[in-house]
């Protein structure tokens, strides 16, 4: 979630000239890690990180009326970012809010559906709020409008849906207002994202996925250094804004359907064809959710189908993203993803990041293979068991930071929905000891750090924005797990 509606990079002069005004994200802690003092809001026990999370969002209401439409939905912070309804955020608060006031969990998905496009796509942000000319001029530089954006997010709305239904009391008055649209925005990543041949979708920039500044995309975004500065790395994602922009007019199939780098030497940047096995393990498991909210509404047809995609999908992850890598002998496999380098070949990542963890949330997936992420990775010291959970980067990688220092995130820090992701599998794969685990080290962290957008996964210093409201994704949990 590197939100850049506030520049950070170093811009082509053009962009400059109209784009004034820079400042980036503030860290509430030492660069040693530890906090500055004490959070603002108590968050010592369970209730209290209870009573805090809902306080935090309720503060993040953003009601009214734009473009002949009503909204109602949760900004992602009242700092930094924008009055905004962003789709992963949106999706977390949903899924938080099912809890407490499922209307407001359902106003929140009814309102973002309203910029549902024919063809299924829903857009990343959707710019309901009024900003200053500075964020004007930059929403026309990147999308040529002030209304959407022109890239998707972390397809995350089926889980949402998911929670919504059973807050609801099972109401299917709400599945056949809202499984047809999520079908077709499934559809849309199929259809549109399906663009090499291992039978997985990808993602155009970093922001799609949310874990925007990941090692894993490192290659794809040409960054060879594995903790590079702001300068080296940050640029790139405006530049593939503007190159898709200004050159290809957000011509997506144009963009996604290129065989290779032309660019002749062009000063920028505008290659990035990524399959992230995460966003891939967040879109199967969202078909097999799809699949049991079309039967709960009486569709056998539509659930069949939602099925054999989420099929289709997690053998396509086995067989690309697991089978197919030659890994030595004395090293423990993962999960991998790929980029389309420039000359057009399909290349894999071998970068272990967090993503290679969330395919445990796969329905679908050989309990052997949940087994073995679970031992040889979430278990692991030297990879992702550290003392809070879970680092978005292996401990193993040369590019874990687990100190945010400058404004490229997921590099190393915790996050809560990789987090609330990686429990959802554990649940569904019977892995209670562990899940509970990792609920407690939460639990723990959030005591310690407050409600932040992330943490040091040694330390559990908070770093980024106070009262994030996808950070309040822990009540979720602490519901489903009895702890409240």
């Amino acid at each position: 979630m590197e939100r850049r509606r506030r520049g950070t990079g170093v811009m082509p002069l053009a962009v400059m000239l109209l784009l004034t005004s820079a400042c980036v994200m503030t860290c509430v802690c030492t660069a040693s890690g530890e906090p500055l003092e004490r959070r603002p809001k108590n968050t010592s026990t369970v209730p209290a990180i209870v009573k805090a999370a809902y306080e935090y969002l309720e503060s993040h209401l953003m009601t009214g009326a734009r473009w002949g439409m009503p909204y109602h939905f949760y900004r992602p912070s009242l700092t930094k970012y924008s009055a905004t309804q962003w789709l992963w955020d949106s999706g977390s608060h949903m899924i938080t809010w099912s809890h407490r006031n499922v209307t407001n969990a359902i106003l929140d998905l009814r309102t973002m559906l309203q910029l549902q496009h024919d063809d299924g796509f829903i857009p990343e942000e959707i710019y309901w709020g009024r900003e200053d000319e500075n964020a004007t001029v930059e929403k026309w530089l990147y999308y040529g409008n002030v209304q959407q954006a022109n890239n998707s997010q972390m397809p995350v709305l089926a889980h949402a849906l998911r929670a919504i239904f059973a807050a609801s009391g099972n109401d299917t008055t709400l599945l056949r207002e809202f499984v047809p649209k999520l079908v077709r925005y499934w559809d849309w990543w199929w259809n549109e994202r399906m663009v090499g041949h291992h039978g997985l979708i990808s993602i155009m920039h970093g922001w799609e996925s949310g874990l925007d500044a990941s090692p894993l995309y490192d290659l794809a975004y040409n960054v060879t250094e594995p903790r590079p500065s702001l300068k080296q790395e940050y640029p790139k994602f405006e530049e593939l804004m503007y190159s898709y922009h200004f050159r290809y007019h957000w011509n997506r199939t144009v963009i996604m359907g290129r065989e290779r780098d032309d660019s002749d030497g062009r000063t920028w940047d505008d290659w990035f064809i990524v399959e992230d096995v995460g966003v891939n393990s967040v879109y199967g498991a969202g078909w097999d959710i799809l699949g049991d909210l079309a039967l709960a509404m009486g569709d056998n047809s539509t659930a069949d189908r939602c099925y054999a995609m989420a099929q289709t999908v997690t053998d396509n992850i086995i067989q690309h993203c697991w089978t197919d890598i030659p890994f030595p002998a004395d090293e423990p496999r993962h999960f991998v993803s790929y980029y389309k380098a420039r000359n057009g070949t399909w290349c894999p990542i071998m970068t272990e990041t967090v993503q290679s963890v969330m395919v445990v949330m796969l329905p679908r997936l050989p309990l052997a293979l949940v087994t073995h992420v679970v031992e040889h990775q979430l278990r692991n010291q030297s990879r992702f068991g550290l003392p809070f959970p879970v680092p978005s980067v292996s401990r193993r990688e040369l590019s874990f930071n687990p100190v945010f220092t400058i404004d490229l995130m997921w590099r190393g820090p915790s996050w809560a929905f990789p987090n609330w992701f990686i429990m959802d599998g554990l649940w569904l794969h019977g892995h209670r000891a562990l899940l509970n685990d990792l609920m407690d080290r939460w639990i723990d962290m959030v005591r310690i750090g407050g409600i932040y957008e992330m943490y040091n996964p040694f330390t559990a210093a908070p770093y980024g924005q106070e009262g994030l409201g996808m950070s309040c994704l822990i009540v979720d949990w602490l519901y489903r797990l009895g702890r409240v």
